[in-house]
């Protein structure tokens, strides 16, 4: 057998091997990384969110401009991986923003806390089911929405 033989079957069996290992629909944390929410080239207010890792140091970087908005937890009672989102054109007001979320949290908001002005939040599964206005942090989002929220809105409203 030829040596670049011998070399496609290795990397077959390892591959084949790495594959089994794990499961196929595995979702692997990523440490250190927040939600940047942007405004896209649009006359329209209309958002895209992406997400950005790094080492503490460089996000403390990129996100000190930012506004601080919502912070989404994996459990309740805001237990587990935590994922803040940043907003790039000023804190919540009557218009808010409205934010997809992206990514393995879209599998994993079981509770949020709110910042800066942002004190309302509303959120949309992926059939489209609307969980009403919810003032404040919430410890727990509810059996319906735990793991299944797509789509969060956050704004600013009088008490």
């Amino acid at each position: 057998m030829h040596s670049w033989s011998k070399l496609a079957v290795l990397v077959m069996l390892l591959s084949s091997f790495a594959l089994a290992a794990s499961p196929a629909n595995a979702v692997v944390p990523r440490e250190n990384c927040v939600t940047m929410v942007e405004k896209t080239e649009s006359r329209e207010k209309i958002l895209s969110a992406r997400e950005v890792c790094g080492t503490k140091e460089d996000l403390s970087k990129i996100t000190s401009e930012q506004s601080l908005l919502v912070t989404w937890y994996e459990h309740a009672n805001f237990q587990g991986r935590s994922n803040p989102v940043y907003g790039d054109f000023g804190p919540c007001d009557w218009e808010g923003y409205t934010i997809p979320v992206i990514g393995m949290w879209s599998a994993m908001i079981s509770s949020y806390d709110l910042y800066g002005t942002c004190n309302w939040a509303t959120y949309w599964d992926p059939d489209g089911n609307n969980s009403g206005s919810r003032g404040g942090d919430q410890w727990y989002v509810g059996d319906f929405f735990n793991d299944r929220i797509w789509k969060m809105k956050v704004w600013y409203s009088w008490p």
